[in-house]
């Protein structure tokens, strides 16, 4: 009975979900993950066109005055964060005890880029770093926390540019547990182990510590390292968090620049406070990006 009252009452917030959308002039063409538009459920991206456009909205449900407040505030920031490596947010409404987010619509992923591509060139690699350290560094200088950090969240602009999506918009603690209790092992790899997965208050566990743990993740990731997509079990998951500041770990990295494998090393320490600041490593990252282009601008 349960189960059946919830798929109706989620029926009725996907017909008011569509209906939304298209009086504010646009056409719903699909979910982003490829089910069909019948499926719509709230805190989906749906895909939107307009003008010949493509264009992303996020919808959030809220069911009490509580979670609308926190909303809004979280919407404010996200308008006001202005950045070349961070997504647009256009604008947003609210109807029907659901948040509206139109953001620009970006198809490729960087989970996608690396792991169905064949490969990416060196250029590549060193940029995209440092894109990824520009972006959170301005969003941690602005006093935030991102807490969704992830390869599936970090999209790549038609411009080759990483565009940072996804910032964390659950302020109910109870659907961020749900959240993390059904994520993947993959996902689950860019929490830091110092995250208490039997709690309630996941989300108000993340720092920015646990931010750059999840950098170092995908660093590792663009540079070769893709462990993650080859876990069989949690066991495993802990077993292999737990050896990340070995020297046998070290190993795994060693197509990466030592230099390179040393901040990497650092972001995954085990003890966050030796994480340090994302502001330290910019001119790091900064330093090898033009070190690269000027070796190749030499080569050439």
């Amino acid at each position: 009975m349960g189960t059946c009252t919830s798929q109706s009452k989620n029926q009725r917030l996907v017909e008011k979900a569509k209906r939304a959308i298209e009086k504010e002039g646009y056409t719903i063409l699909e979910i982003k993950d490829g089910k069909t538009t019948d499926k719509i459920i709230p805190n989906k991206v749906v895909i939107v066109s307009k003008d010949n456009k493509k264009y992303a909205f996020k919808i959030r449900y809220f069911q009490n005055e509580l979670d609308s407040q926190g909303i809004s505030a979280q919407v404010g920031i996200l308008c006001d964060l202005k950045h070349p490596n961070f997504v647009h947010f256009q604008r947003y409404f609210i109807r029907n005890h659901m948040f509206f987010f139109l953001m620009d619509y970006y198809p490729v992923t960087l989970r996608s880029l690396l792991y169905e591509s064949k490969s990416i060139t060196q250029e590549h690699k060193y940029r995209y770093a440092l894109e990824l350290v520009q972006g959170i560094n301005f969003v941690h200088s602005q006093g935030h926390t991102h807490r969704e950090l992830k390869t599936q969240n970090i999209m790549i602009s038609p411009e080759d540019r990483i565009i940072i999506c996804e910032f964390g918009l659950e302020f109910d603690s109870d659907i961020h547990k749900k959240k993390q209790e059904t994520s993947s092992l993959s996902d689950k790899w860019y929490l830091a182990p110092e995250i208490n997965q039997n709690t309630e208050s996941i989300y108000y566990q993340q720092s920015k510590q646990t931010d750059i743990w999840a950098i170092g993740v995908i660093i590792a990731e663009i540079f070769g390292f893709k462990y993650a997509s080859a876990l069989s079990s949690n066991e495993e998951l802990e077993r292999i968090k737990a050896s990340l500041s070995s020297q046998e770990y070290a190993k795994c990295l060693g197509e990466m620049d030592q230099s390179v494998q040393s901040k990497v090393v650092q972001m995954l320490n085990l003890n966050p406070d030796k994480r340090g600041d994302i502001a330290d490593y910019l001119p790091f990252f900064e330093e090898k990006y033009n070190q690269f282009n000027q070796g190749m601008h030499q080569n050439n």
